[in-house]
């Protein structure tokens, strides 16, 4: 059990990591987090942050292109639902026809469904999270796509899925590299 409240842990181990990762380039990050993850909870923060700096769409592409990755091998019996909520935040990503409160809607839809495990709970963290940025909550909203990511690799010693996951990061992050000069 933690000896401080969960609140203020969270909110050590977020300062921690921005004050170690504010000016490190991401191929630094990824391989930081390769070394070190570990058990850590929040491992996805410093990818999450980078990837937010540029623009919020980044980490919830990452955590969606993580979702694809893991539900076909992880869980294929749950395929055909899990592809139409990534469907529908994609959707949302690029159109952003939805009010928070319809987000909140589809996560309570998926989250008390009979079949969640842990592809479902992942989309739970996304819807959650867009209707947090619908909401100016973008640090909140970031975090969740995060979560997402870390609910679908429940075992960090899984090197393979891990490595994949963060191979997507850079990808992503490379994609926009491009586009925004005042990337590292």
């Amino acid at each position: 059990m933690f000896a401080v409240p969960l609140e203020d842990y969270i909110s050590f181990v977020k300062i921690e990591f921005q004050n170690n990762y504010d000016f490190i380039v991401m191929e630094e990050i990824i391989d930081d987090v390769k070394q070190n993850t570990g058990d850590k909870i929040f491992w996805t923060y410093p990818i999450v942050n980078k990837l937010q700096e540029y623009d919020y769409s980044l980490v919830v592409r990452w955590a969606v292109e993580c979702v694809q990755l893991f539900t076909p091998e992880y869980e294929p019996y749950n395929l055909a639902k899990i592809d139409k909520f990534l469907q529908q935040i994609v959707e949302e990503l690029n159109k952003s026809n939805l009010t928070s409160d319809e987000c909140r809607k589809i996560y309570q839809e998926v989250w008390y469904s009979p079949w969640r495990e842990d592809a479902q709970t992942a989309v739970t963290h996304l819807w959650w999270s867009i209707a947090n940025f619908k909401d100016g909550e973008e640090s909140e909203a970031a975090r969740g796509a995060g979560i997402a990511v870390e609910v679908i690799l429940p075992d960090t010693k899984n090197h393979l899925l891990l490595d994949r996951y963060l191979e997507i990061a850079l990808r992503i992050y490379k994609k926009y590299q491009p586009q925004n000069p005042t990337c590292d």
